[in-house]
């Protein structure tokens, strides 16, 4: 996988590129004439203490900080996967843009890459945006041991190549064991208990409730975030969270430090972390069986077998966890599509 960054990426987006991309669309009428108003005459100045600067005209760029600029940057910038051929993909969020591609053979697979990197480059001249070499990274994901990753080039730069990844928060390791996010997650959780505890004081503190609610908004969230990918890890590597959950728990209603878990739990109405998990990779299951034609639904829906890996497949864990309570997922009703617009198309 190889992670691309894009240097100021707002501020490279031609503005001429993103009004011939609506009008390609078929966008007219009013719509595209504030949007040309938006983007056109638009200046700025700088100020640094009480001295003000000349005023400048913006030539290109979008204004950061404007809730439409987020939706006309993916405009400009969302026929960047048109560049890669199967069977290399790209994942777009916003400005994060990653290209990955599995296979047997590392010489293939990475000669595949640099097909495409070559294309994502080709296509970054045509449309005004630029990649910074030096802040671009590679990953190997492989269990093999002692391999050595090839090089990679963009811009006759070869690309660092790492062991870990963070995508939307997430970090990838390459053996995709999850020990280094877990790890992460742990330190960021137990910062947030330092919240807790500062507002649980026996006397003056706030109420049961209360510090329960600032658990489930503060501890409980950060570690449900992700846990549908993360919690493939070895069971012994997801204990390390246990602690934290337990200790906000333990802050929320007052209890000693020897309560037993099992009865923590029961009072303060929450699952165990890993009842909680399987909880959240069903319900995720579930969602995506009912929006059919979707790349997850091929891959919840691939039968169950042996693997003999200590980390398991997302498919292989959802069917240990769905046999577990005898529920059948092909059960699921699938949500039709909707074919027309509800409100109809307005005239303009």
């Amino acid at each position: 996988m190889v992670s691309l960054d894009i240097s100021k990426a707002y501020d490279t987006v031609w503005k001429h590129r993103v009004l011939s991309t609506l009008q390609k669309w078929n966008f007219k009428g009013n719509i595209l004439k504030f949007i040309n108003n938006f983007l056109t005459d638009r200046t700025f100045e700088v100020k640094a203490g009480h001295t003000l600067s000349s005023t400048f005209e913006t030539e290109n760029g979008l204004p950061q900080g404007s809730s439409i600029s987020v939706t006309l940057f993916l405009i400009a910038i969302n026929d960047i996967s048109k560049n890669t051929d199967p069977p290399v993909n790209t994942i777009l969020n916003a400005d994060d843009c990653n290209i990955y591609c599995s296979g047997s053979n590392i010489k293939t697979t990475y000669s595949l890459i640099q097909k495409a990197i070559n294309n994502v480059m080709q296509w970054s001249a045509e449309t005004g945006f630029q990649f910074s070499p030096s802040k671009c990274k590679s990953v190997l994901f492989t269990h093999q041991r002692k391999i050595k990753a090839p090089e990679i080039k963009m811009q006759e730069k070869t690309l660092p190549n790492t062991n870990s990844l963070c995508l939307l928060g997430i970090i990838f390791d390459h053996k995709l064991n999850w020990k280094e996010h877990i790890k992460k997650l742990k330190t960021n959780a137990a910062k947030k208990l330092n919240i807790i505890k500062s507002v649980s004081h026996f006397k003056w503190g706030a109420d049961r409730k209360t510090l329960l609610i600032l658990h489930n908004a503060l501890v409980q969230s950060t570690l449900d975030y992700g846990s549908t990918i993360y919690s493939l890890a070895n069971s012994n590597t997801l204990k390390i969270l246990n602690t934290v959950q337990n200790a906000g728990i333990k802050m929320a209603i007052g209890a000693f430090r020897s309560s037993p878990v099992d009865s923590l739990l029961c009072e303060a109405h929450c699952l165990p972390l890993d009842k909680r998990q399987k909880f959240l990779i069903t319900k995720y299951a579930i969602k995506k069986m009912s929006t059919p034609q979707t790349l997850m639904t091929e891959i919840i829906s691939k039968p169950n077998h042996e693997h003999s890996s200590k980390i398991k497949p997302f498919h292989i864990k959802l069917h240990e966890i769905l046999d577990e309570i005898s529920f059948n997922i092909k059960n699921i009703q699938t949500i039709e599509s909707i074919s027309t617009i509800p409100h109809g198309t307005p005239t303009i």
